[in-house]
C-alpha cells in the first residue's frame, strides 16, 4: 500500500537518498543498489505520479490505482470511512528525483524533475542541469529540501543561477524558521525543534557560497522523533510526540 506521502516520502525519498549515498561511497560494488534505485524512481514517476497536476496517486504496489476509494472498514491504514486522496510532489520528492538524475543520467528523472520544480514554483530547472535554466529567482518558498536541490544543481554545474535563487530560499527559510535566535516552526511557536533540517540547509548554503562545500556532510533527510511519557500540571501521565511538543503554540 503506497497511500500518502509519508509511506512514499520513506521508500522514495529518505531510502533513495539513503542508497544514492552508499552508491557514491561504495562505488562499483553497490552499482545494483543504485540500478535498483534508478528503477524504484522511474517506477514511482510512471505510475503513481501525475505531470498535469503534480500529483501522486494512492494506490498498491502492483499500481493499482486507489485515488477516491472510500475505506469499507476499520483495518491497519486508517478508519471506516475516509475517501483516498492524491497528494503532491512536494521538493522533498524533487531532491531524489534530482540526485536521481545526477548520479545515473536517466532522462525520464530528470523530466519528472522539472515538473515537480515549476509545479512547486522554482521556475525550470533546465533542458538539461546548467543548459536553458529559466529559475523563478523571485520564489517565496522556505524549503529545505528545495534549497538542498538547488544546491546539489551548482555544485554539478557551476551555474550561478541555482545558487541566486539558493540564497533567495535560504533567506525565505530565516524569515520563517528563525525567531527569538532559535529554530521554530513559526513565529509563535514555543518549542525549538532541535532536528529541523534548515539549519543544515542554511550551513550547507554559507559552504557554497564561501567554496567549502566539502566541509559539510552529505544531506540524506531528517528522521528523528521524540515520542514517550510526559507529567502534565495535573499530575496525569499521557504519552506524547513531537508532534505535540513542537506544535504548540503561543495562545
Amino acid at each position: 500500500m503506497l497511500l500518502s506521502s509519508r509511506q512514499t516520502g520513506f521508500l522514495y525519498g529518505k531510502n533513495a537518498l539513503m542508497q544514492m549515498q552508499l552508491a557514491r561511497e561504495l562505488g562499483a560494488a553497490a552499482s545494483d543498489l543504485l540500478e535498483w534505485t534508478r528503477q524504484g524512481l522511474r517506477s514511482f514517476a510512471t505510475h503513481a505520479y501525475i505531470p498535469a497536476t503534480n500529483m501522486f496517486k494512492p494506490m498498491f504496489t502492483d499500481g493499482t490505482d486507489l485515488s477516491d476509494y472510500a475505506l469499507k472498514r476499520r483495518g491497519y491504514y486508517d478508519r471506516e470511512g475516509p475517501v483516498l486522496k492524491q497528494y503532491p510532489a512536494t521538493p522533498k520528492f524533487l531532491l531524489a528525483y534530482v540526485r536521481g538524475f545526477l548520479a545515473t543520467g536517466d532522462e525520464m528523472l530528470w523530466q519528472t524533475a522539472r515538473n515537480i520544480a515549476q509545479a512547486n514554483g522554482l521556475g525550470d530547472l533546465g533542458s538539461a542541469p546548467g543548459n536553458a535554466v529559466n529559475l523563478n529567482l523571485d520564489a517565496d518558498r522556505a524549503d529545505a529540501h528545495a534549497l538542498f536541490v538547488l544546491l546539489d544543481l551548482y555544485h554539478a554545474t557551476a551555474d550561478p543561477a541555482y545558487l541566486q535563487l539558493g540564497r533567495r530560499i535560504g533567506s525565505q527559510i530565516v524569515k520563517t524558521y528563525f525567531h527569538r535566535g532559535y529554530f521554530t516552526l513559526g513565529a509563535t511557536y514555543i518549542h525549538a525543534q532541535f532536528d529541523l533540517i534548515e539549519p543544515f540547509a542554511l550551513l550547507a548554503l554559507q559552504a557554497a557560497l564561501d567554496d567549502k562545500a566539502d566541509a559539510v556532510p552529505s544531506f540524506m533527510d531528517g528522521g528523528a522523533y521524540v515520542d514517550g511519557g510526559y507529567e502534565f500540571p495535573d499530575g496525569t501521565i499521557k504519552g506524547v510526540t513531537d508532534q505535540y511538543i513542537y506544535t504548540m503554540q503561543t495562545s
